[in-house]
């Protein structure tokens, strides 16, 4: 494992960042900054409040656990990379990290998702494209890179999207179809970025409602836009992107692998 980690962490250990998981820092869902204190950011927090099991306070259908394997600051080759990857001629570079960064993940560290949740990982859905798009979904490619045992379900966007875009970001399960029986599964729901999470948390609520146990939302880079204020300061303090990316942080824990 550590000759094959060797030949592949030097293409990408000076462009990816590892993520950081610091209590009442950052948040425990997503890992972008929180007010001090808190434990998850507003926007995780209130995606969790808007789907609530009516007469089960405190029990909810969105997702615990986001594992973003970068950082992505607004301004450095990261976050090129994770708009201009869906361009298979012109970013070929963009391609081939992002594939690199998933194949360090699977080496270092496929068995984390299952021992932190203490639920084996059984199926692997990719969040579709609310926009429309033709052709292949861009992340497909990427899919065969993980697990053989995360069996492959398909979910789908519904046809009656609202023609807001907008509107199409809000965590609503009904923007997405899904015809399994997910009853007692644990599904990874694997995006591109992280932003506000509602589109993936959207997909993961649906996965909830066809009977799925867990769902872990496995994500390639968590955006850190320095045009926010709050960010800016984030990314200051902690001198972010700091690179070089190294496979011994665990991007599920933040530290050492569970």
């Amino acid at each position: 494992m550590t000759q094959q980690l060797d030949q592949l962490l030097p293409e990408i250990a000076g462009v990816m960042t590892n993520p950081l998981r610091i209590a009442g820092v950052t948040c425990s869902i997503c890992t972008r900054e929180v007010t001090s204190g808190y434990p998850l950011c507003f926007k995780c927090q209130a995606h969790r409040a808007g789907h609530e099991v009516p007469g089960q306070p405190g029990y909810h259908l969105t997702s615990n656990l986001a594992v973003p394997l970068t950082y992505a600051v607004q301004g450095y080759q990261a976050y090129t990379d994770v708009y201009k990857y869906k361009d298979s001629v012109s970013f070929e570079a963009a391609q081939r990290r992002l594939a690199l960064l998933t194949a360090v993940f699977v080496i270092a560290h496929k068995f984390c998702i299952d021992r932190f949740t203490g639920h084996p990982v059984t199926c692997l859905a990719i969040v579709p494209s609310l926009t429309g798009r033709a052709g292949q979904h861009p992340l497909e490619k990427f899919a065969p890179l993980l697990p053989e045992n995360w069996h492959r379900i398909r979910l789908s966007a519904a046809s009656d999207l609202p023609a807001d875009a907008n509107h199409r970001r809000e965590p609503n399960p009904a923007f997405y179809e899904c015809t399994y029986d997910l009853t007692g599964h644990h599904v990874v729901l694997l995006d591109d970025t992280w932003v506000t999470g509602g589109h993936t948390q959207g997909a993961a609520v649906r996965l909830r409602q066809a009977g799925a146990a867990r769902v872990t939302i496995l994500v390639f880079a968590r955006l850190l836009k320095t045009s926010y204020a709050p960010t800016a300061e984030f990314v200051r303090l902690y001198n972010l992107p700091h690179p070089p990316y190294t496979s011994t942080i665990c991007p599920v824990t933040g530290g050492p692998c569970p």
